[in-house]
Order: C-alpha cells, then structure tokens, then sequence
C-alpha cells in the first residue's frame, strides 16, 4: 500500500478500515465501507465521460445522414442514455459483495486490485466498454471523413435547393 502514500490530505482510516503499511504489502488493506459515495461519483464519472464520447459521435453520425436534424432535439436522449448507464453501472459497483471498489493502481479506475490474478470486476466495470466506444468512434471519424470529402458542395447545393423550393411555394 506504500503507492498510496501521496493521498496525505485525508487520514489512512478514511480509505480502508485496515491499514497495513509494512514494505511487504503481505496483508492489504481492507476498504472502508462508508467510502461507497465516493466510489460511485469517481466510476459514474469516468465511465461517463467515456460514454460522452461515444455519444458525440453518434451525433456526427446522425448529422451526416440525416442533414436536417438538430443536436438540440437528440440531447435529451443522449443525456438520459450516458447518464443512466453510467449511473446504473456505479449502483452495481458499490452494490457488489463483498466490496470491490476501493483506490487501485489504476488511477483512472475505482475497483480494487486483485493480487495475481485477473480482475474482472474492473474489465466488466469499465474496460469492457472501452474499445467497443473508441472503435465506434474511429469508424464514425472515417466514415465521416470520407463523406465530406465525397460531396460536401454537392450535398449542399441540394440543401439549397430544396430550401429555395420550399421558399418559393410559400411565397406563391
């Protein structure tokens, strides 16, 4: 637990309820159950502004196929969709037991390391989603570069016109 030595603001007892300082790290230590409120902010957060991410791009997506959509009319969707998901997967973490949040090695991630073996709990909490989000993303970056390179001024002279047409019958 020595690497954990830089979080001198806040007193040992405040993370674990057994704190083992000896070089060896043999015993660990054993995560405070009233931290809880903590783990779920610190995971909602950084799984939600991963998701944030994955939402943009359905944005840019939604934009290039559809050109008279509005980011306006489909942020309450994205909203509810990241914030829900990201929240509901929080709930499960500090709902687990025994406990599997505490601080980790990782500091982007807020689940207990497991001493040699793989841990799950932090692939199924937050790497899982990862390369799927970052592979949709990529794909969505190149479809779209791909896409205004094709026909950009084509695309909108057809917006253009379709405008002017609509306009025109109005004032007739």
């Amino acid at each position: 637990m020595s690497q954990y030595l830089w979080i001198a603001f806040v007193p040992n007892n405040f993370f674990w309820t057994d704190y083992n300082s000896s070089a060896d790290d043999s015993e660990g230590c054993e995560t405070n159950p009233s931290i809880w409120p903590l783990s779920w902010l610190t995971q909602f957060s950084l799984l939600g502004a991963e998701l944030w991410f994955c939402a943009m791009s359905v944005d840019i997506h939604v934009s290039l196929t559809n050109p008279f959509s509005s980011p306006q009319v489909y942020d309450f969707y994205y909203r509810v969709g990241v914030h829900g998901f990201a929240a509901l997967m929080a709930t499960i973490l500090v709902a687990m037991d025994p406990i599997q949040y505490g601080v980790s090695t990782d500091p982007m991630i807020w689940v207990r390391d497991q001493a040699g073996r793989i841990n799950w709990t932090k692939i199924g909490m937050f790497y899982m989603f990862i390369p799927f989000i970052y592979a949709y993303g990529l794909t969505i970056l190149i479809w779209a570069r791909w896409q205004i390179h094709r026909g950009l001024e084509d695309t909108l002279k057809a917006r253009k016109y379709s405008v002017n047409k609509q306009s025109r019958c109005k004032l007739c």
